[in-house]
């Protein structure tokens, strides 16, 4: 009976030993599987760290770049005001996408990607608004050198003007001149008349029997043909007008007595002409002036010394 207890005990222990050894066996194969998940999840973990490090990173690099690229197209816009009302559409698309960023920056969910694409999009935008500012400016410059242009015409058309204005007033000046009537040769003489009638010239005051007043109506092609009236008005030692009527005529918009008025037929040829004049009473001893005035001019003048 001893062998088979004996027998018996051995078999127990060898189960008991083999199951220890499966029990080792399995808490191995456990902590191999663990170690190899906290190995796993740790790698896990420093990928993912890596991973939010370099999103960051490019998340800031963009942030950069978008906030170099706003301050670039402020710095155009103020540099550019003058344009404003032309860029007005450009500022519009500017300020819609730039919203569009810092909306997407503000969610902090967006991928690098698009948000690199949307800030590429604004550096667009930024080049495309130059090219316009610099064709707005070449712009301006054409239409201000064109500016210039038409000034520099127009005041070179305004002083051709000018002188033009000037050499018509010259013309007018001197066809209103050419116009006047002119005497010359005049002789103003005392006279008196023998017996016979013969006319003597006379220089005692007196002996004068007539003033004779003589003058040419020179040439003169601009006035029109026919008659003109020509008023003489002699004055005497005290100044007065000699008259023997209160008969007057118009100069510079006054009315003047004369001595003598003769309608000559004038055809624009030189016209010889003598005159007189009677008092009917002794003259007076002086110097005596003549005026002669023609259409409303003064055309000419003599005197006269009786003693």
């Amino acid at each position: 009976m001893a062998p088979n207890n004996e027998n018996g005990q051995d078999k127990n222990e060898g189960g008991n030993k083999k199951m220890i050894f499966i029990v080792i066996v399995f808490l191995l194969l456990a902590n191999a599987v663990l170690l190899w998940q906290f190995f796993k999840q740790k790698s896990d973990i420093t990928s993912k760290d890596e991973n939010i490090t370099v999103l960051t990173t490019a998340k800031d690099s963009i942030s950069a770049e978008y906030t170099a690229v706003k301050g670039e197209l402020s710095k155009l816009q103020a540099d550019n005001v003058d344009l404003q009302g032309k860029l007005a559409a450009n500022d519009e698309e500017i300020a819609a996408q730039k919203a569009k960023i810092e909306k997407m920056m503000k969610a902090g969910n967006a991928k690098a990607g698009e948000l690199r694409a949307a800030i590429n999009k604004l550096k667009d935008m930024k080049t495309q608004y130059e090219s316009r500012i610099n064709e707005l400016v070449e712009q301006n410059k054409q239409l201000t050198n064109q500016n210039q242009e038409l000034n520099t015409n127009l005041s070179s058309e305004k002083g051709k003007n000018e002188n033009l204005s000037k050499e018509n007033t010259g013309l007018s000046n001197k066809v209103a001149l050419g116009s006047i009537m002119k005497a010359d040769n005049v002789v103003l003489s005392g006279v008196k008349f023998k017996s016979s009638g013969k006319e003597v010239d006379e220089k005692k005051a007196k002996n004068v029997q007539k003033i004779k007043a003589c003058f040419n109506l020179n040439e003169n092609l601009v006035v029109d043909k026919g008659t003109k009236s020509v008023y003489i008005r002699v004055m005497g030692p005290d100044k007065s007008v000699l008259s023997t009527s209160s008969a007057t005529f118009t100069f510079n918009g006054q009315q003047l007595p004369y001595t003598i008025k003769q309608d000559i037929n004038y055809d624009n040829k030189k016209v010889s002409q003598c005159v007189f004049w009677e008092k009917g009473s002794v003259f007076a001893k002086g110097s005596y002036t003549a005026e002669f005035y023609c259409e409303g001019n003064k055309i000419g003048e003599g005197a006269l010394e009786l003693k």
